[in-house]
């Protein structure tokens, strides 16, 4: 899951401008980052082109931290994995 929590915090601190530092497992998106409405919608759209997953709105509600994210996307692409392996 380090390597999403790395690719996540690289989205953040490149589309918000902020500090590497800002950016934990435990910050919340928009109360701790200052991520407005708008600019969560473009980064679940940015978490899906980086990942190449499809992420819907109602599961887009529900992440709330980084680190709910990174698990979210974690799940998915394992998901991912076992269908390609099944194919």
């Amino acid at each position: 899951m380090k390597r999403v929590i790395d690719e996540i915090k690289e989205i953040l601190t490149q589309k918000l401008g902020l500090a590497d530092s800002e950016v934990t497992p435990q910050a919340h998106f928009m109360r701790d980052l200052g991520v407005d409405s708008l600019d969560y919608v473009e980064l679940m759209m940015e978490f899906e082109n980086a990942f190449n997953i499809k992420i819907s709105e109602a599961e887009s509600a529900m992440l709330k931290t980084v680190e709910q994210a990174a698990e979210f996307i974690e799940s998915k692409l394992d998901s991912q994995d076992i269908k390609n392996w099944a194919a």
